[in-house]
């Protein structure tokens, strides 16, 4: 009984709540012009199907109905083959000039744009967690290295512009193509500047219609978590610490990235007392935080990390996926990958590179990897994997053994975006729809030109994936969960396809320029391929929803 209700408070709760909002909202505008302009409206309901909850004010019946994954506005005079009396056709819909029936229709969606500027406004005002304009991990063989740029700086401004988050660093970067950008930072309390020359690159971003853009290779916001890969020698395992333990805190103080663990180390080590571990096995909700006692004179301060035995899990296998040529092989989650083929293994990007370019001549690879202080070696056969969805959203073919890494990354920091002057919000509430809704047209374009794969879209499933997360994150992330979702239903019910909004408004911009209703029998031929069109869309996001899980339960 707990845990029903416990799954409706996480799952049900939440993608009500998201979808009963926006429905109602996208009704209302319908109703409420449609009352403007005289409209006898019979049945307001959320929901279809049988009547669950109703009553009844004026003309009209307010309804829950039983299937909450839509609703409608029932007018009065609204079928063209029914007869309306001559003194109730003021109250008729289809007795209203043509401009008045466009705008009633027309105003469901828009009341879903103007709902999400309202929603963003408001975000805007309580304020959200955005990326920091703080460098992430950098590769010392990286472009952005070699002009300078640490783990760690903070960025303040770039040609003299302040840099509030890193949204605006990209932004000043991708628009500033092979120039050289000038670049105030601030590095362990020091202020520097910096002259960095962008290059020219395709841009990665599938949202935007520009295909080349300025970038610094290299330049990221993403850090490594303090999870750690333990060998068995070293003095941290002999005091349980085990692979795939997060390290939470060093002598209380606590540990965000691994990036901060040496220097955390070393400051406990040279302290002359114990060094004390807060720790937790990584990404267990049902694990709890364990302490562990070194004696510092245990730790070699010169070389901290080695000393306790620890290390970067980069190149540690986290999860093995069922009847994949790994599992056959005999591999197994927590080894550790040392070499392919002789091939020495510094990165996890190696490791795809490799095996994408297997040749089936050479009928299998040999592994090399670490497991309970031995090495071990293992032939392993690739398999080819189609349809395997890209960063792009694109799909490709290639050759997989069916593991992932334990390689687990975070923003290097978060910042609080806020504003509380309320026409600074409504600004950023219309900029912030109008910005979401040319990239949802973006990838609407990019599914149809093939850029995006099909199997991207997704439908009430992903919705309530969507719902539950969002929900789980905090309010400012729920509430721009519904934004998001209110500007897809503005741009979903505009397709000129009938039976949705966008489809009436074809028919009535045709009416309009002939002076007279498209004939009945054009109609009712439309209306049915609209209906075909729209379960088709239906069946194959329920398609893709129930596939995509079922390939995550593969893992």
């Amino acid at each position: 009984m707990v845990e029903t209700a416990q799954f409706i408070q996480d799952n049900i709760i939440p993608f009500f709540l998201l979808l009963g909002v926006l429905i109602f909202v996208h009704e209302l505008g319908h109703f409420s012009v449609a009352k403007f302009f005289g409209v006898r409206v019979e049945t307001f309901s959320i929901g279809f199907g049988k009547k669950i909850l109703s009553f009844k004010k004026g003309d009209t019946t307010y309804a829950l109905s039983l299937f909450p994954l839509g609703g409608y506005v029932k007018m009065y005079g609204d079928n063209p083959e029914a007869e309306v009396p001559e003194d109730q056709k003021k109250y008729s819909f289809l007795h209203k000039p043509v401009s008045q029936r466009f705008a009633i229709v027309f105003a469901g969606p828009f009341i879903n744009f103007a709902f999400a500027a309202i929603l963003f406004a408001f975000i805007a005002m309580i304020g959200e967690q955005v990326p920091a304009p703080v460098v992430g991990d950098i590769d010392s063989s990286s472009q952005a290295y070699q002009m300078g740029f640490r783990s760690g700086d903070k960025i303040q401004t770039v040609n003299n512009k302040t840099i509030d988050n890193w949204m605006d660093l990209e932004r000043i970067i991708k628009e500033n193509p092979n120039e050289t950008i000038n670049v105030s930072l601030l590095r362990d309390g020091e202020e520097l500047e910096l002259a960095a020359k962008t290059t020219q690159g395709k841009n990665k971003n599938i949202l935007s219609l520009e295909s080349d853009v300025g970038t610094i290779t290299g330049l990221h916001n993403l850090a490594t978590l303090p999870v750690v890969g333990v060998a068995q020698h070293g003095v941290g395992a002999k005091n349980g610490l085990k692979t795939f333990d997060e390290i939470l805190a060093v002598n209380e103080t606590p540990v965000l990235l691994y990036s901060e663990l040496k220097s955390a180390l070393e400051k406990a080590a040279n302290s002359n007392e114990a060094v004390n571990l807060t720790v937790k096995t990584f990404n267990d909700p049902a694990a709890k935080e364990r302490s562990i006692s070194i004696a510092s004179n245990k730790l070699d301060s010169s070389n901290v990390l080695n000393s306790l035995g620890v290390e970067s899990t980069e190149l540690y296998i986290y999860r093995i996926q069922s009847d994949s040529p790994a599992e056959k092989a005999g591999l197994k989650a927590g080894d550790k990958l040392l070499e392919i083929d002789g091939q020495p293994l510094n990165e996890w990007e190696q490791v795809i590179e490799v095996v994408r370019d297997f040749n089936p001549e050479d009928k299998y690879f040999e592994f090399i990897i670490y497991r309970e202080g031995k090495k071990m070696q293992f032939d392993i056969t690739p398999q080819l994997s189609e349809n395997l969805m890209t960063a792009t959203g694109s799909t490709e073919d290639r050759y997989t053994i069916g593991v992932s890494p334990a390689f687990f990354q975070t923003l290097a920091e978060k910042t609080k975006q806020q504003t509380l002057n309320p026409l600074k919000a409504a600004w950023i509430g219309i900029e912030d729809s109008v910005k979401w809704s040319g990239m949802i047209l973006v990838s609407i374009w990019r599914l149809i030109d093939g850029t995006v794969s099909a199997k991207n879209i997704g439908g009430v499933i992903s919705i309530g994936r969507f719902s539950r997360t969002s929900f789980e994150e905090g309010i400012s992330a729920f509430i721009k969960m519904m934004a998001i979702l209110s500007i897809n239903l503005f741009l979903l019910n505009l397709l000129p396809i009938p039976v949705l909004d966008g489809g009436h408004l074809v028919f009535f911009s045709i009416e309009a320029l002939k002076g007279s209703p498209i004939s009945l029998k054009k109609m009712e031929i439309a209306q049915t391929v609209g209906f075909i069109l729209l379960m088709s869309l239906m069946v194959f996001s329920l398609y893709n929803d129930v596939t995509n899980y079922l390939q995550s339960l593969r893992w």
